[in-house]
């Protein structure tokens, strides 16, 4: 039954999205930079550090408060 829910939300989704893209220049021009961002191997892991780094840092602060508490 949470199988045919979930097809049904992805073909309305994707009922809405291919003519949206199909048709708006600028959609089609974000989706182009970000899939060629998402392609650059360099960026993603910089990003991977940064997001690892921020969220270790943030379990960090996390774990402080709680002993300083």
């Amino acid at each position: 039954m949470i199988a045919d829910i979930s097809k049904k939300i992805e073909i309305r989704f994707w009922d809405f999205a291919i003519p949206m893209m199909s048709n708006n220049k600028k959609l089609r021009k974000l989706v182009n930079e970000v899939y060629r961002l998402l392609q650059d191997r360099e960026l993603r892991q910089r990003t991977f550090f940064i997001l690892t780094g921020s969220f270790t840092g943030f379990v960090c602060g996390c774990v402080l408060f709680m002993f300083v508490k």
